[in-house]
């Protein structure tokens, strides 16, 4: 279905196999109950679902109005109003799936006001910080490695790296590399994080002989 397609790339983020299945569990009860608020054993869990609140909040929305706004029929000639033919529950179900897809498209699931106390919004700001810079944007698929590795590390590593990384790079033809794109990829952020905690530990060795 449209509506797994869409929330599996965010589901596939989440390493412990636990989590990600308590994630999926959370997103289609959140959905089929009407909001009624999900309760989370995991923080990566709760994390990945608060990157797609959001997005369904919005088709809940969606599925609402279509539903209060569908005809009530036409009068006939004794001005007694037909009565409504229902709406099947497949037919509801596709609509909800298919509003849940539009919204995906319509809004980035990862947007700053959808989820601002999210950990890969938190190291948005420890960016900003750092470097200096104003994004409001966290690109999708850098929040998706974040979410992978929330838990691993903490926020003030990551902001250890973002200094280690920017005073590495920023006189030099890399500076403009110091970027949400180039620091939180897949292919380079655990890379970063490891020679950041090699250069503190080479620097806590170095301190005990000062």
């Amino acid at each position: 279905m449209n509506f797994f397609d869409s929330y599996y790339k965010v589901g596939e983020t989440i390493r412990s196999k636990a989590a990600r299945q308590e994630y999926f569990a959370a997103v289609i009860e959140y959905y089929y109950s009407g909001g009624q608020e999900p309760v989370f054993k995991s923080e990566q869990a709760k994390t990945g679902f608060e990157g797609v609140r959001f997005s369904l909040d919005k088709s809940l929305r969606n599925s609402s109005n279509r539903r209060k706004t569908k005809p009530e029929g036409n009068a006939n000639e004794s001005e007694t109003k037909t009565a409504r033919v229902p709406v099947s529950s497949r037919e509801e179900e596709e609509e909800g799936l298919s509003s849940i897809e539009e919204s995906l498209e319509e809004r980035d699931p990862f947007d700053e006001t959808a989820m601002p106390e999210t950990f890969a919004y938190r190291c948005l700001g420890q960016l900003n910080e750092v470097l200096g810079t104003s994004y409001t944007s966290m690109p999708p698929r850098c929040a998706n490695v974040l979410v992978r590795f929330d838990g691993k590390y903490t926020l003030a590593e990551v902001r250890a790296m973002l200094e280690y990384k920017r005073d590495e790079w920023q006189r030099t033809k890399f500076a403009n590399c110091l970027t949400p794109n180039t620091l939180f990829s897949l292919d380079h952020f655990e890379q970063y994080m490891n020679q950041s905690r090699a250069s503190a530990a080479e620097r806590s060795e170095y301190e005990q002989y000062d």
